[in-house]
C-alpha cells in the first residue's frame, strides 16, 4: 500500500520524497479512508485517500450507499465556491476507484 501511496503523493504533490504516518481511519462500510503525509522539502502535506472498500468498483447497495469517488469529488468541487467547508480535491484516480483530498 505504501508504494502505491508514494506514487500517488508524487503525482499530486511535487517534490514528495516519501509518505509518512500512513493510517487507515475507522468507519465506513462501503469506503476505505486513509490518512497520510507527503514528505516534501517544505514540510509534510497531509492527504486523505478515499476508495471503495478493497479498492474495488462501486457496490450496488442503493442509490446513495455507494457514491462513486469521481461523483463525490465533483460534488465537493461544486459546493466549495458556495462557501461550504470541504477538502480540496487533489486527484480522482481510475474511474470508480479512488479520490485523493487535501486533509488540512
Amino acid at each position: 500500500m505504501e508504494t502505491k501511496l508514494l506514487a500517488l503523493a508524487r503525482r499530486v504533490v511535487p517534490g514528495t520524497s516519501a509518505v509518512e504516518r500512513v493510517e487507515r481511519l475507522s468507519g465506513g462500510a462501503n469506503n476505505e479512508t486513509w490518512s497520510f503525509d507527503a514528505a516534501t522539502p517544505g514540510g509534510p502535506v497531509p492527504l486523505i485517500l478515499r476508495r471503495k472498500a478493497g479498492g474495488g468498483s462501486v457496490a450496488e447497495d442503493g442509490p446513495l450507499a455507494s457514491l462513486a469517488p469521481e461523483h463525490e469529488a465533483a460534488l465537493l468541487r461544486a459546493v466549495a465556491p458556495a462557501g461550504v467547508p470541504v477538502p480540496a480535491v487533489r486527484a480522482v484516480l481510475v474511474h470508480g476507484s479512488a479520490a485523493c483530498f487535501t486533509a488540512g
